[in-house]
């Protein structure tokens, strides 16, 4: 659900689903404090939509977002600041704490991933890509960073980026590639160790550490309308069926303390069941 930017009020309308929770309280903060608090505010509820709207004027330059929420039982812990798990950009802070966040009671405020409040810019349609058939399909599998981190054709503050691996494009089409598969490029947790993207945090947001600027949906299109050019076809690994939170010792940083009854599958021993496939 995320939040919404409403040109006309100048506001943003941030709502949150939870069917578990009794309390939802939004927090504003300015990334310059992360450890300070610019609005606290009860969400309203609506069935198991709680919602709010916070208004440009009311906040000035703070632009981070996160949730306290407080239900009975599951694992709810209303000293936790909780990301929203639609984002469309995070932001990590200085004292950024993996740790902390799995330590049940600890207050996370200003070492937790936040959500970023944006104003929706338009952006011009991209055109159709290529759609080829499935006997014309041959198929690149690629990391963003590590096929550009060590290629010196790539300008060297390019490499590991979106814009970097827009450099690829001719070479790959040269050999005869027909689609690009990309290994996982929403946002992970780049405290939690792995190289390959598979432990996800934010489904709606690009991960941070692959974009060049400062205007990470302007890159990846930039970089999806390059392969296009050359006729290559841009296809995303996602996944859905584990997450950054882990199991029962991981982490609480959204799904967990937002609803975690709705959201993960826990077995007759309390444990998480685990439908990685990966063991």
């Amino acid at each position: 659900m995320s939040a919404r930017w409403q040109p006309s009020t100048q506001s943003w309308t941030i709502t949150l689903w939870s069917a578990s929770a009794v309390l939802v309280r939004l927090l504003v903060v300015d990334r310059d404090d992360p450890f300070g608090v610019v609005r606290d505010e009860v969400m309203v509820r609506d069935g198991d939509v709680w919602s709010i709207t916070v208004a440009c004027a009311d906040i000035g330059n703070a632009d981070l977002y996160g949730f306290r929420v407080e239900g009975h039982g599951h694992r709810f812990d209303s000293a936790k600041v909780l990301l929203d798990p639609e984002a469309t950009q995070v932001w990590f802070p200085p004292e950024h704490d993996r740790d902390l966040a799995a330590v049940h009671g600890a207050d996370t405020l200003g070492r937790s991933p936040l959500a970023v409040l944006r104003r929706e810019v338009p952006r011009p349609a991209l055109a159709s890509g290529p759609r080829h058939a499935w006997s014309e399909l041959v198929v690149y599998e690629s990391h963003v960073r590590g096929a550009t981190q060590l290629a010196e054709h790539v300008p060297s503050e390019l490499r590991g980026t979106f814009a970097g691996l827009r450099h690829h494009a001719a070479y790959l089409a040269l050999l005869g590639v027909t689609a690009i598969e990309l290994l996982p490029v929403h946002q992970c947790d780049p405290l939690e160790g792995s190289y390959w993207g598979y432990m996800p945090l934010a489904w709606s947001a690009l991960h941070h550490e692959y974009v060049a600027g400062d205007d990470p949906e302007g890159e990846f299109v930039e970089m999806v309308q390059a392969f296009h050019d050359v006729g290559i076809e841009v296809l995303l690994d996602v996944v859905y069926n584990h997450t950054t939170e882990e199991d029962e010792f991981g982490p609480t940083y959204h799904l967990r303390g937002i609803d975690d009854a709705a959201y993960y599958v826990v077995d007759s021993s309390a444990s998480y069941y685990d439908a990685a496939g990966c063991g």
